[in-house]
């Protein structure tokens, strides 16, 4: 079964052993009507990662399970930067 989960940019992830995986593509069938749903490696530009599965109605399928990296990296969280109000004396 598949689990989902959000990026920090508010993007669709899937989970799968572990490891997160990102939206790709559609692949449509008959009748226009999309059949499955390719997902791809959260490093894959950071790592070339080239692993990728896909699900068919929330049932996951590896297409390439092999992953280029050791681990998944963390990525830090964005810090805002808070503006300073100063006052200024004529």
């Amino acid at each position: 079964m598949a689990r989902y989960s959000q990026t920090t940019r508010g993007k669709t992830q899937l989970l799968y052993l572990g490891q997160p995986f990102v939206f790709e593509k559609d692949v449509k069938g008959h009748n226009n009507v999309v059949e499955r749903k390719i997902w791809r490696c959260n490093q894959w530009w950071n790592e070339k990662c080239r692993a990728r599965v896909y699900t068919i109605e929330d049932r996951i399928t590896p297409l390439n399970k092999f992953h280029t990296h050791s681990h998944v990296i963390n990525r830090k969280p964005r810090v805002t930067k808070k503006k300073s109000f100063e006052t200024s004396e004529i």
